[in-house]
């Protein structure tokens, strides 16, 4: 089970974002709940960052559904960004399912923005 807390935080060029800070197991038995909640923010919020630093367990299905959801943003205009994913969990878990790349897929409209770029995570 997973819980989390939005906050909206003004930055310091004087836009919000709204930042989801998720604890917990995320996983095939939760993701659809897990997605309602990420979509209800992209589709409410122009930058949304999700900080992932307490998810204890996670598995493909939220590897899948954020690759997911940063393409969404993309495609719609808006800012999409993880924060704390690299904690040792994400990137085992990154790392074992092949994500981690040099250069961004085909299908993301900016590949600056990829989330599996090493020089991307934070």
């Amino acid at each position: 089970m997973f819980e989390y807390e939005s906050k909206c935080i003004d930055n310091n060029d004087g836009e919000q974002r709204l930042e989801l800070v998720v604890t917990g197991d995320v996983n095939i038995e939760n993701i659809s709940q897990f997605k309602e909640v990420l979509l209800t923010a992209l589709n409410d919020n122009q930058r949304v960052v999700m900080d992932l630093a307490g998810v204890t367990k996670l598995d493909f299905s939220l590897m899948q559904l954020l690759c997911a959801a940063n393409k969404y943003a993309q495609s719609n205009g808006k800012t999409f960004r993880l924060k704390n994913q690299c904690t040792e969990q994400f990137s085992d878990r990154a790392q074992s399912l092949g994500l981690l790349r040099d250069q961004a897929c085909n299908e993301v409209e900016d590949s600056t923005k990829c989330l599996w770029i090493a020089e991307n995570l934070s």
